[in-house]
């Protein structure tokens, strides 16, 4: 395990598409270099999960809203590192269930680029026991964080 520099802490690592390194969640979005071993803040953004466009230029993340439990209230989001601005498909899906009957499924957001990067998926809950998927165009995103 190799933990972030700066917090001793990461969870919910991926590979880069390139295969030079790997992303990672803690108190922001970490890139490390297995080259030279360097850590990056990618995205100084509140996050649980993220996937990163294969040309590393886009991030796409989701995070509790409130306290976190299984089934919980959650926001996805979109960073252009271009920019430096994040906007928020969802600021805030309500939760699937309550902090006192949490949810035997695990309903968080899981967004993710497809297709090409053409695409963020990602599962939204209703609040009403409702689940779906979502399908948002990548280009309208980038639009509005210019």
């Amino acid at each position: 395990m190799i933990p972030s520099e700066e917090t001793n802490y990461a969870t919910h690592e991926h590979w880069s598409e390139d295969g030079k390194g790997f992303y990672f969640c803690s108190d922001g979005i970490f890139y490390h270099d297995l080259a030279t071993g360097r850590q990056t803040c990618m995205a100084k953004v509140k996050a649980a999960h993220a996937t990163m466009s294969a040309d590393n230029r886009y991030l796409t993340f989701d995070a509790p809203v409130g306290t976190w439990f299984r089934g919980c209230a959650w926001q996805v989001g979109f960073f252009n590192r271009a920019i430096g601005k994040a906007i928020y498909l969802y600021p805030s899906l309500p939760a699937y269930n309550t902090e006192e009957n949490p949810s035997r499924l695990h309903p968080d957001p899981h967004p993710q680029f497809v297709c090409g990067d053409r695409y963020i998926i990602c599962t939204i809950n209703h609040g009403d026991g409702r689940m779906d998927l979502s399908v948002t165009p990548v280009e309208q995103l980038i639009e509005k964080t210019r």
